[in-house]
């Protein structure tokens, strides 16, 4: 009996403690509703003027989620440069760049070769280019050092995870 116990407490505790834990939704605002998005328990969450800002306490990585209207996208894109600036960061080169089609949008991702404080730093961009043109697009801007990266690619591909399905059910 206190075998089994035992045995159902520690599967429970690791169940509990296996993976990410969600602990609150944040909604992107986009024409005509949101998309709703799970964020880990431990990182921080703020608002900002198109969406959402997502980092991890210790400011090891930084995700962004932006809608916008597409006369906007020079603006946005004009934005995120002067903050990457601010930032220290440094473009060392092209992005490398791929495409993806969905059946509801379409994705470009961008790579960009970048230095902050003088190393090597990950940069990458979503686009999303919605095929019903009253939809919002959005912008998925990543920013980690190469340690985060690594350190917190599960719980990053948990937001993204949860961003495409809600995507895909808008």
């Amino acid at each position: 009996m206190v075998r089994t116990s035992l045995a159902s407490l520690a599967l429970v505790f690791g169940l509990v403690f296996s993976g990410p834990v969600f602990a609150e939704t944040v909604e992107i605002p986009t024409a005509g509703g949101s998309l709703s998005v799970e964020v880990p328990d431990s990182w921080e969450t703020e608002d900002v003027a198109r969406g959402v800002q997502l980092s991890t306490e210790d400011e090891e990585v930084f995700l962004w989620i932006e809608a916008y209207a597409a006369p906007d996208f020079e603006t946005v894109k004009k934005e995120l440069v002067a903050y990457l600036a601010e930032q220290g960061i440094e473009i060392k080169g092209e992005p490398k760049m791929s495409a993806h089609d969905y059946p509801k949008h379409g994705v470009a991702t961008l790579d960009f070769p970048a230095t902050w404080k003088g190393g090597p730093t990950v940069l990458r961009y979503l686009i999303i280019e919605p095929k019903n043109p009253k939809k919002s697009r959005l912008i998925v801007s990543y920013w980690a050092t190469p340690a985060g990266d690594k350190k917190y690619d599960a719980e990053t591909q948990s937001i993204v995870d949860s961003f495409a399905a809600a995507l895909d059910a808008d």
